[in-house]
């Protein structure tokens, strides 16, 4: 998909591929020579304020997986715990009055 959306998140997969994801929320994942290897949507209903790309081990099979945390304009919290199996988990919205946007500090 070629547009002319800002980039918001750059990163690397736990198997060294390419994590690009952009101002819509639409998700990219290229090999380390740029080819494109699949794609999704991460946020349909708002747009991503913050995000963090995160490695971790699964107990139960021991492999190394990477996912994506995103905090959307309409402070909820989005999870992506496998790029590779891109299942959504959103949280219910937090209350304005918590100023999420602003403490969620790098």
């Amino acid at each position: 998909m070629e547009d002319k959306l800002s980039i918001i998140g750059l990163g690397w997969t736990s198997n060294e591929d390419l994590i690009i994801i952009k101002e819509n929320g639409y998700v990219e994942i290229r090999n380390m020579f740029g080819e494109f290897k699949s794609d999704f949507n991460l946020v349909k209903d708002s747009r991503p304020i913050d995000l963090r790309i995160f490695n971790t081990i699964n107990t139960y099979n021991g492999v190394f997986t990477t996912g994506i945390a995103i905090l959307t304009s309409k402070n909820r919290f989005v999870i992506i715990k496998d790029v590779y199996d891109p299942k959504q988990q959103q949280f219910p919205e937090i209350p304005s009055y918590f100023l999420i946007s602003n403490n969620w500090k790098k």
